[in-house]
């Protein structure tokens, strides 16, 4: 599908990269990316439109720059591995008797009525008594509609159905995207934050890691400003996760960070759930303070695939057969399988 050029679209000349950077509403926060992503348009008309589409945008982000947010009031509680319910009409209960995750998307509905999560979706799961996680990720659009609508109604929603964490948003970093810059989305997500803090909800910051040492910076200076933050969630976009020494590389990156903030982090690893080996390697870098989180099993159980592992740890599944039905049955199975992988290949990982 095409994509409309915008007045900040990738473009080889008059680059803030050349020095035109003096009254960026971004100031030291900017990436400065090889990309040139905030190119400014030549023409004196664009350019001034240019620079009020910037300060506009940093207004309503909240301002690009890390701040001290509210102390956390509600610590998150979550367990070591979290499978993520979607649409799927199904309920773990009474065999499953550990937390899920619920998606926002799903749980709230069409946000053209309300911004708040709806008891019945919880309650068609049997989970609504139970201890349950909410996970606000989507696409940028519906990301996007539901920044625009989060209010009290949904804090109240949160707090009342008793979720022990709420895991922030994260819009996508692609050039491509409407958002072009990733300081954009740090600032949407620690708005958010902020705005889950002063509501008392239980809520973790989630931030796709870069490898520009400005986010390392932007990272660094946000958890040194917010001591009470314990957790953060991360992840591997663009199938990362995939590739163990890109993902080794990203975990290096957030070691580093853990190191220069002075206290010890727990690690969220979003879509992070059979890739057994890159959670090995999270865990060497942060024991005992890794959590995993995902859909995948619960997804490809419903289609009828069996988890399998080999001697090395690395997974893959097993397409449908006779002898896999599809199904809740299957999706126990495999949820038990991989707790005996990761409890075999990262020992104490369950444990701590």
């Amino acid at each position: 599908m095409r994509k409309s050029p915008t007045l900040d679209a990738v473009d080889a000349s008059r680059s803030i990269l050349q020095g035109l950077c003096a009254s960026c509403p971004r100031q030291a926060w900017c990436g400065q990316t090889w990309r040139q992503q905030c190119a400014i348009p030549a023409d004196p008309e664009h350019e001034r439109r240019y620079w009020e589409l910037q300060w506009e945008r940093v207004r309503l982000a909240g301002g690009v720059a890390p701040r001290a947010l509210p102390p956390v009031g509600t610590q998150p509680t979550l367990p070591k591995v979290t499978h993520i319910l979607g649409r799927e009409g199904i309920s773990p209960d009474p065999a499953w008797r550990r937390p899920m995750g619920a998606y926002a998307r799903n749980a709230i509905g069409d946000l053209r009525r309300a911004c708040e999560v709806r008891p019945e979706y919880l309650n068609k799961r049997a989970i609504l008594d139970a201890p349950k996680l909410l996970v606000i990720s989507a696409e940028d659009n519906w990301l996007s509609r539901f920044m625009s609508k989060v209010g009290e109604p949904f804090a109240r929603s949160a707090r009342e159905l008793g979720f022990s964490a709420v895991i922030g948003p994260n819009l996508s970093a692609y050039h491509h995207a409407e958002h072009r810059v990733w300081l954009d989305n740090r600032a949407v997500c620690q708005l958010f934050a902020e705005f889950s803090l002063r509501h008392g909800l239980p809520v973790i910051f989630h931030t796709y890691l870069e490898d520009s040492q400005v986010h390392q910076d932007w990272l660094v200076e946000y958890l040194s400003l917010n001591p009470t933050q314990a957790f953060i969630a991360t992840g591997f976009d663009c199938k990362g996760g995939n590739n163990p020494r890109f993902a080794g590389r990203r975990i290096r990156l957030l070691e580093r960070v853990q190191d220069r903030v002075g206290r010890p982090l727990q690690i969220v690893l979003h879509n992070v759930l059979s890739r057994v080996r890159v959670a090995r390697l999270a865990h060497q870098a942060f024991p005992g303070r890794v959590h995993l989180l995902g859909r995948s099993v619960l997804l490809r159980s419903l289609k009828g695939s069996r988890l399998e592992f080999d001697a090395s740890g690395r997974s893959f599944w097993v397409e449908t057969s006779a002898g896999h039905a599809p199904g809740l049955e299957l999706f126990l199975q495999n949820a038990r399988r991989l707790d005996e992988a990761v409890a075999d290949i990262i020992p104490g990982f369950l444990e701590s």
